[in-house]
């Protein structure tokens, strides 16, 4: 009792979702808080498949397709994993989706799901992006200040000769 009020401690406080998934797709009563805040609380035995499909009904689609060809055994288990959705957009967030298979010695038992949202990193990859094109074009019209200069002033005098001579079919 004291080791699960001590899992139940840190599920309550850690950023990412964390939840376990038997091979029946069924989720086990235990994950992270975090995961009922971004996708609601679950029913009792629900499969993750139709909980991710509550933001996202492909990815809920997509799951339960992988997760027949994992209880199929068809393919290796690390090609079927890869298969699994990714990501799943909601609202504001951008949920990145990991899972790692949890074996009983040889044979694959469940696996833990892992969610983490990675909007936040995405806003910030994507304003660094910016920022570097926006130096390479002052880095470029620095090295060419005058060749810039002279752009501009047939930029303005294509611009002016279009307001003051308008087209013949805007005369009327």
């Amino acid at each position: 009792a004291r080791r699960n009020q001590g899992m139940r401690l840190v599920l309550d406080n850690v950023q990412d979702g964390f939840i376990t998934v038997g091979l029946d797709g069924v989720m086990e009563s235990e994950r992270s808080k975090v995961v009922d805040h971004w996708f609601g609380e679950p029913t009792e035995d629900m499969h993750f498949g139709e909980f991710l499909a509550r933001v996202d009904a492909q990815a809920g689609e997509w799951f339960q397709i992988g997760l027949d060809g994992i209880n199929e055994g068809f393919m290796p288990i690390d090609v079927l994993l890869d298969q699994l959705p990714k990501s799943v957009e909601m609202e504001d967030r951008i949920l990145h989706i990991a899972y790692v298979p949890i074996h009983d010695g040889t044979e694959l038992q469940r696996m833990l799901v892992v969610v983490r949202d990675v909007t936040q990193k995405l806003r910030r990859e994507k304003m660094e992006t910016e920022q570097r094109e926006l130096l390479s074009i002052f880095q470029r019209i620095m090295k060419d200040r005058n060749g810039f200069l002279d752009f501009l002033q047939e930029a303005r005098g294509l611009v002016a000769q279009v307001v003051d001579d308008p087209s013949p079919r805007d005369r009327g």
